[in-house]
């Protein structure tokens, strides 16, 4: 590929002299260009103010080339002058680690800036050290996950553009390091965000192609957490019949799957996870008139029950749905009851798609006009307000 085509795309990886980003980066030709794009990359400050995530045409032709793209070849490097260990790949995922517990009890705006210092500082120094092909290709991996959750972050803090160009250079490492399930990973998060924006046509090819990439690693829990996706992308585009088929996918996938899988670490999806999937996506159904609202209520309920603790991002979504479930069904007492939980945690949560939720909630509860209505949606108002 000739190198000024790679300046370009490069330059697209950053920002121009306004301070706007341009679309994102082309599929790094070679594994050193991948490395390049990463410096340009972190190099971003959050933009929390709802940045639009731009047009899907770049993104379907980056997942085409992952879809086909051959293997990069050795993981290996031997320009660096540090020598890389083992134990530094084992700092990566700590740090990793302690970042996603911030992220999930605090918010994507309290832990990106964190994840982009720590990419900066730290793990640019690693990349561009010198190590053997194992440990280069466990730092790739790691390097990737921890690209997949900053771009989680940003998404969840309003910044769609910037999370995108996370996810994709994510892809681009996780296939430099030869993982085509953590590929697939990141393909999902790609689709969750293209629902979430509305895109849902994209966000069901994106499932779609998740599914198809994965490869012989995808693991039985990994199957299920795919085909969740897929079932709440085809509930946004208003197809119960393939929604049903995926959700019996995971149902089935996610009962096969053992402690003897070998699953990586960053594979949590579990029961609990599989409900909140579900229940967004016959709460979508419900929303279109294709499904009635009383199971998509009691899945909710039973999701809420299983979330973990010190996910309270998580906690407040499934309530989110949970209190959409309940306006459907008419209960709007038991919505603002549910709906003042959800404020009572969203204040320690720097999250733009919770405050999204809240509004939400709001604008269907608000009109019933009752003393319960008028409680909490006072409450939201004042909680959105300090949040702006």
């Amino acid at each position: 590929m000739p190198r000024s085509r790679r300046r370009d795309a490069g330059q697209r990886a950053g920002a121009t002299a306004s301070g706007h980003r341009e679309s994102p980066p082309a599929w790094a030709a070679t594994t050193d260009e991948a490395k390049l794009d990463a410096n340009r990359l972190w190099g971003h400050d959050l933009d929390a103010s709802g940045t639009p995530a731009g047009a899907a045409t770049a993104v379907a032709s980056i997942i085409l080339t992952w879809l086909t793209a051959v293997p990069d070849g050795t993981a290996a490097s031997v320009a660096g002058e540090t020598e890389i260990f083992w134990h530094d790949v084992t700092r990566v995922r700590s740090v990793r680690a302690w970042l996603k517990d911030l992220d999930n009890a605090h918010g994507g705006g309290v832990a990106f800036p964190m994840a982009a210092a720590y990419l900066r500082g730290e793990v640019a120094a690693l990349l561009h050290g010198s190590y053997d092909e194992a440990t280069g290709t466990a730092l790739l991996a790691a390097m990737a996950e921890t690209e997949l959750d900053a771009g989680w972050f940003a998404y969840d803090a309003g910044d769609h553009r910037l999370a995108r160009l996370y996810l994709i250079h994510a892809l681009r490492m996780a296939h430099a390091a030869g993982s085509r399930l953590l590929g697939a990973r990141i393909v999902c998060a790609l689709s969750h965000q293209a629902l979430h924006v509305g895109q849902v046509s994209f966000s069901v090819d994106l499932a779609r192609a998740a599914r198809a990439g994965a490869g012989p690693e995808a693991t039985p829990r990994a199957i299920a957490m795919l085909a969740a996706m897929e079932a709440m992308a085809h509930a946004g585009a208003g197809d119960a019949a393939l929604c049903g088929q995926a959700l019996d996918d995971a149902e089935r996938a996610l009962a096969r799957a053992t402690a003897e899988d070998g699953d990586p670490s960053w594979l949590d999806f579990d029961a609990g996870g599989l409900l909140g999937h579900t229940a967004r996506a016959l709460r979508d159904l419900a929303a279109a008139g294709l499904a009635r609202p009383g199971p998509a209520r009691h899945t909710a309920a039973r999701s809420v029950e299983l979330c973990r603790a010190g996910h309270g991002r998580t906690r407040v979504q499934r309530n989110a749905i949970l209190a959409t479930t309940c306006v459907q069904t008419g209960d709007i007492d038991q919505a603002a009851a549910i709906g003042e939980l959800i404020i009572a945690d969203a204040w320690d949560l720097q999250s733009r798609h919770v405050q999204n939720d809240i509004a939400a909630l709001a604008a269907s509860i608000g009109p019933a006009r009752c003393r319960s209505a008028g409680t909490f949606t006072e409450q939201a108002r004042e909680l959105l307000a300090a949040r702006h």
